[in-house]
């Protein structure tokens, strides 16, 4: 009788502790299976290999492949991978998963292992050359430590798709094959957590979008000699600059990290990136010019045409930051599931619903602001009716940039145009198409 059957009750309780702890495994494992929250495929190549930091290179010229499963569960924090091999040229030594890194991308930093070292590799009797590897842990477990750790934003660049598997061998120690991370199932539901990152980013967004304003007029009407609009808008000002510290703080506070059930708090669908902010709201702001004023956008000496072109700007701002400012009216109930366009599943479920938002006006704010016939009019063909045309200025004079005798349909869709682009690129919307949003015809005046 071996030393435990010495002890009868503790030979009982630790058979029946092994049968629970292996009933407890089929349960988590069958948790896992159940709610996957993310899900990667990818297949890896030579052709994805990216040894020389420049576009990939395919450097190796290997035949192998290798298909990669990944699927991890926020209720469980467990990641599952699989990982199958086929004829590598060299032995392989190990597997990491790179990141953050686009396919264009070589770092160092790992953000989990498969086999940090070749021991590893040989430890686990794999065939190094046609094999598969599986195995469900806590994505804590794997994560290297220094140099190589990449704290809280594992499982952010993750689903960013920011990272890629690589296959080291012994031939090819930067890496034989490897795959870029590929997202293909992502069931999370919108939280409290998601809706407060939703609402903080959009303020934030607009924002922006008034700073950018405020500069781009000023840079349109007083400017210092010499000094082109470009120029002016690249120079920023103190509110412009500090921007990116806003946007950071907010992010951080409010998107950044996990929910108390595990799941991130930056939102699957309509969070865009916080790089994404500033720059859309200074690119769209100097569009409007453009739009209005021409290629080399410049006001005119003359006092009645510069108030004039003044007034139609202001106008026409005013109109494109309503729209944006409206889209986050509709899309906060929205999320909630309280309220909604029509068409729209509630609460929101995709970017398909947060779409039509865009240009929702139960409120008659847009109308008031950018297209509204009778009852006054709307604040475009208000200015341009008694800045220019009752001042006597010619509006295909004050503006270069739009079709003689039709400045107001201009402006007005330079404004949807544009406050469109700003939404589509600060919120990843994919449904939004802002080339018949404009103007209501896929023409080419807008773009997507």
């Amino acid at each position: 009788m071996g030393f435990l059957g010495s002890f009868p009750f503790v030979g009982r309780t630790l058979a029946i502790s092994l049968v629970c702890l292996s009933v407890a495994s089929t349960a988590v494992q069958a948790q896992l299976a159940q709610q996957v929250t993310y899900r990667w495929e990818m297949v890896a190549t030579e052709g994805q290999v990216n040894n020389y930091m420049g576009s990939p290179d395919g450097s190796t010229d290997s035949v192998a492949t290798a298909d990669v499963l990944i699927k991890y569960n926020a209720s469980t924090g467990l990641l599952h991978y699989e990982m199958t091999w086929r004829d590598l040229e060299w032995p392989l030594s190990k597997i990491h998963l790179h990141g953050p890194a686009g396919p264009s991308q070589s770092v160092m930093p790992h953000l989990w292992n498969v086999f940090t070292e070749e021991v590893d590799v040989l430890a686990s009797g794999v065939d190094r050359r046609n094999d598969t590897w599986t195995d469900t842990v806590p994505l804590t477990d794997i994560v290297p430590g220094p140099p190589y750790l990449v704290t809280p934003g594992i499982l952010q660049a993750m689903v960013d798709e920011l990272g890629y598997m690589n296959f080291h061998t012994l031939g090819f120690p930067m890496g034989e094959v490897r795959a870029n991370l590929v997202l293909v199932e992502e069931n999370v539901p919108v939280t409290r957590a998601h809706r407060k990152c939703l609402d903080r980013m959009q303020r934030v967004r607009e924002r922006g979008v008034r700073a950018w304003q405020r500069l781009g007029r000023k840079c349109f009407a007083g400017r210092g000699p010499g000094e082109t609009f470009t120029d002016c808008l690249d120079a920023g000002s103190p509110e412009t600059d500090a921007l990116a510290d806003k946007i950071e703080e907010a992010h951080q506070t409010s998107c950044w990290g996990f929910d108390r059930d595990g799941y991130l708090r930056f939102p699957a669908f309509g969070g865009g990136r916080q790089e994404a902010i500033a720059a859309a709201s200074r690119t769209r702001t100097a569009g409007v010019v453009e739009n209005l004023f021409g290629s080399d956008p410049s006001i005119s000496g003359d006092k009645k045409v510069a108030a004039c072109q003044s007034a139609v700007l202001q106008a026409v701002n005013a109109c494109s930051y309503v729209v944006q400012r409206e889209f986050r009216r509709c899309t906060r109930p929205g999320f909630r599931g309280t309220r909604g366009p029509a068409g729209a599943d509630l609460p929101f479920d995709g970017p398909e619903d947060m779409a039509l938002c865009l240009g929702e006006d139960s409120s008659g704010r847009i109308a008031r602001a950018c297209d509204r016939v009778g009852g006054g009019g709307d604040l475009i063909r208000r200015n341009l009716e008694a800045r220019c045309t009752q001042k006597g200025v010619d509006p295909a004079t004050a503006f270069p940039g739009c079709p003689s005798g039709d400045e107001q349909s201009c402006a007005l869709a330079a404004a949807r145009c544009r406050a469109c682009q700003t939404v589509h690129a600060t919120t990843d919307d994919s449904a939004l198409f802002c080339e018949t949003f404009d103007d209501g015809f896929d023409n080419g005046s807008c773009g997507s």
